[in-house]
């Protein structure tokens, strides 16, 4: 299985989904995009681009997991011929409507805190596992205000659910709840005409699902490997 890291994340952002996946069975491969972790920054951050980079990783993927900017850049990646079986994505980041672009940047780029501890973290989010709040720390640090700004910048204009039309693998979304904040809104879904993408809601989970809800995902992810009935 492939793991997917969202925006400003990095590899460490999945160390229970992995080990939950590896205790099941599966090997999990979960690498740094460029710009973030220990891969080295470049001056391109488009999609394309981003997926190249992991699809030098292999192919033939049982299971594709991407979360929030993940989330694209697996799709990318899973309409290539025999890159994978299926695809999980988490919360992702999809679609963002022109007059919202600069809002959505804004709000992304002040949560890039340089300077954040795993102390500071853990009192603003009491119900993350202190090892969470430590990842989440160390990644800030691991890439810069650029390296998110052009991230977005680079895949205007923001409207990639089409993506989906384009994958002939199952497809599920677990969606964050609206209420705590979800990157895609259930109403997504009435955009999407591909049959193969199913929706499920988490409830009362916020953006960071791997960090919330790793029993859900890992749930979703040996169900996406069972061979249809």
């Amino acid at each position: 299985m492939l793991l997917v890291h969202g925006l400003s994340a990095y590899s460490g952002a999945w160390w229970r989904v992995g080990s939950r996946l590896a205790e099941r069975g599966c090997t999990v491969v979960a690498p740094d995009l460029r710009g973030h972790g220990n891969s080295p920054s470049t001056e391109s951050y488009t999609f394309d681009e981003m997926a190249a980079d992991v699809a030098s990783l292999g192919e033939n993927w049982d299971l594709i997991v991407g979360h929030s900017l993940g989330g694209p850049i697996a799709c990318v990646l899973a309409a290539q011929a025999r890159a994978c079986r299926a695809v999980l994505l988490l919360d992702p980041l999809l679609d963002a409507p022109d007059a919202d672009f600069d809002g959505l940047l804004d709000e992304l780029l002040s949560e890039l805190d340089p300077h954040a501890t795993a102390e500071s973290i853990a009192g603003q989010q009491p119900s993350w596992h202190r090892e969470d709040c430590f990842h989440k720390a160390i990644s800030a640090r691991l890439t810069s205000r650029h390296v998110v700004e052009q991230c977005l910048r680079d895949n205007v204009p923001f409207h990639h659910l089409g993506l989906l039309d384009r994958l002939d693998v199952p497809v599920t979304i677990l969606g964050s709840d609206p209420v705590a904040g979800a990157l895609f809104p259930p109403e997504s879904m009435g955009e999407i005409g591909n049959p193969l993408v199913s929706y499920q809601m988490v409830d009362g989970a916020g953006h960071s699902l791997q960090r919330e809800r790793p029993d859900i995902i890992v749930d979703a992810a040996i169900a996406l490997m069972r061979p249809p009935v």
